[in-house]
């Protein structure tokens, strides 16, 4: 790309509180964030008027895709998911042709919501894939200690995969 831009993922675990708020908008300014992926936001802020958010109506679940004041994304395409977990926008950014995920992986039935999520990105994917989230899961059997867990062992033959 033309510009080097820099690009932060938060699981802020809501940012009801205005002090909460507060203190994460300055500390992504600080960052010179342009676009910030956030796990269950809860907010708007004017500092990144672009913003793109699925969730539900609960305060459980939520991800949204913000872009600072300035910084130019022409979105053609917007992807939501009803239970909040996922978000894909397709667009334009700085003339490069770009796919952004910010996902929020569910506690269970991971298997399903990967497999939905990975099939919902390859049919819609233009240009470049930027994917940020929260898998809600251990990616490597080695460090998941918990017995017979079938999402990690899926998470092992997903991650095994040379695409």
């Amino acid at each position: 790309m033309t510009n080097p831009f820099k690009i932060v993922f938060h699981n802020t675990k809501g940012l009801n509180s205005p002090h909460k708020r507060t203190l994460a908008f300055n500390h992504y300014r600080k960052l010179h964030t342009n676009i910030l992926f956030l796990q269950a936001p809860h907010f708007l802020s004017t500092y990144y008027p672009n913003f793109y958010l699925a969730t539900t109506s609960s305060k459980t679940k939520g991800v949204a895709i913000c872009f600072r004041k300035g910084f130019h994304f022409h979105p053609l395409k917007q992807i939501l998911d009803s239970n909040g977990h996922f978000l894909i926008l397709v667009g334009e950014l700085q003339d490069i042709m770009i796919t952004l995920v910010c996902y929020y992986g569910p506690n269970k039935q991971q298997h399903l919501f990967f497999h939905t999520l990975q099939e919902t990105i390859l049919g819609n994917q233009k240009g470049e894939l930027i994917l940020a989230g929260d898998t809600n899961l251990f990616l490597s059997s080695t460090l998941n200690h918990s017995k017979g867990s079938l999402a990690t062992h899926i998470a092992d033959q997903y991650c095994s995969k040379e695409y």
